[in-house]
């Protein structure tokens, strides 16, 4: 550099970089480029209560859309707050449980839209005590409530990790140990609310066929829990009319096959080709465009 000029920003060992005489470490100086991050913060805390706060935070994170490596530093805390809002909205110990959702929900949405759900989910809490909370909410919602999407969707991401504990889903099925036998089971829940959004038209269909590969791919549900699934869908593709229910279907077995063991489903190819090579045959309708990508 020239004599005299102010020397620029170095990168010191130990990851620290200098910044005119006051060392801050690299994970600081990146904080700092989100300038609302206080703002923000100041509005998770209330977010619970402030009818509009949802609002106000989505248009902050839409503008990092283009670089949203940047929120990762907040990233952690800001799921932890929004998530403990929707567990108290569960339980129902928050003053106005289904708007709080909503709320909290909007803004994992955004989050979602901005840094990738595969990045979010990984902050969610996987704790087994919150698969059957986070399942009954989840099922308590009404699909034709076009305003709780965004609920659903947020829910289904939540029950997608809660679903790879790894143990046997029947040790935490409380229909098990209250009516051995009868009722309906926790993996039979699990595929039944699914199922019910793979055709929905929007994001909640992504996030259903998400779900359901992670539960198909289990260790304990690739025999006979997948195998029931493949013919429920090709039974399913024959019949139906509806117009995104294929596109859910097909989502849900690509998933399958990208996140299931390769050993585990090679006998399993057989039934899936029929499946897509029967679209094929019929000129690809209702969906024939996603089976064939």
């Amino acid at each position: 550099r020239m004599e005299g000029e102010d020397p620029s920003p170095q990168m010191e060992a130990g990851g620290e970089v200098e910044l005119g005489g006051a060392e801050k470490t690299v994970h600081e100086a990146f904080e700092s480029f989100v300038v609302e991050a206080k703002e923000v913060k100041e509005l998770l805390s209330t977010l619970a209560e402030a009818p509009e706060g949802n609002v106000r935070i989505n248009n902050i994170l839409d503008k990092y859309q283009e670089q949203s490596q940047l929120l990762d530093p907040h990233l952690e805390e800001m799921v932890t707050k929004l998530m403990g809002i929707v567990r108290s909205a569960g339980a129902g110990s928050l003053h106005d449980n289904k708007a709080a959702l909503r709320r909290a929900s909007s803004v994992l949405y955004t989050v979602t839209k901005v840094r990738g759900f595969k990045t979010v989910v990984k902050f969610m809490p996987h704790e087994v005590q919150d698969l059957e909370p986070c399942l009954d909410l989840l099922d308590a919602q009404d699909p034709a409530d076009h305003e709780t999407w965004e609920t659903r969707y947020a829910l289904l991401l939540w029950l997608s990790i809660l679903v790879m504990v790894p143990f046997s889903l029947s040790t935490i099925d409380s229909m098990l140990c209250t009516e051995p036998g009868g009722g309906e089971g926790l993996v039979e829940r699990i595929e039944r609310v699914g199922k019910a959004c793979l055709s929905d038209p929007g994001r909640t269909r992504d996030g259903a066929a998400y779900l359901l590969s992670r539960l198909l791919t289990r260790p304990d549900m690739e025999e006979d829990t997948l195998v029931g699934f493949l013919q429920w869908s090709d039974a399913t593709l024959r019949s139906t009319s509806n117009t995104f229910l294929p596109t859910g279907i097909y989502s849900t077995l690509a998933n399958v096959f990208k996140y299931g063991q390769r050993q585990s489903l090679l006998d399993k190819v057989p039934l899936a080709l029929s499946i897509l090579s029967r679209d094929r045959d019929e000129g690809g309708g209702g969906g024939g465009g996603c089976a064939r990508e």
